[in-house]
């Protein structure tokens, strides 16, 4: 009776689960439809040689991920996650930084 039970309220819980996901994905799909991409498509190239002033052979970055690896949203290429880390390393090691970033997904 237990195992019953059980089996029960795990397979319900399952349902609420695929459920929710199913909702949350019409309701992002709706809301991106609507709204668009206010940020575009297009990411900034940030990808260059940072701190070309200091010395030695550059330090060579590769940052891979999503939209904010890429990019996107930044007003400015020295203002993307892969410049700002390729400067601050660079400034750090007193060392170049060059930079390469891509976005997957």
């Amino acid at each position: 009776m237990r195992r019953l039970l059980l089996l029960t309220l795990v397979a319900l819980a399952a349902a609420l689960v695929a459920g929710s996901r199913a909702v949350l994905d019409r309701q992002a799909a709706l809301a991106r439809r609507r709204i668009g991409k206010p940020l575009g498509e297009q990411s900034l190239d940030a990808d260059r040689v940072w701190r070309p002033g200091l010395e030695g052979e550059p330090l060579d970055l590769l940052l891979l991920g999503d939209s904010l690896a890429a990019g996107l949203g930044a007003a400015r290429r020295k203002e993307t996650l892969g410049a700002r880390l390729a400067k601050a390393t660079a400034r750090r090691l007193g060392q170049i930084g060059r930079a390469s970033c891509r976005e997957r997904g």
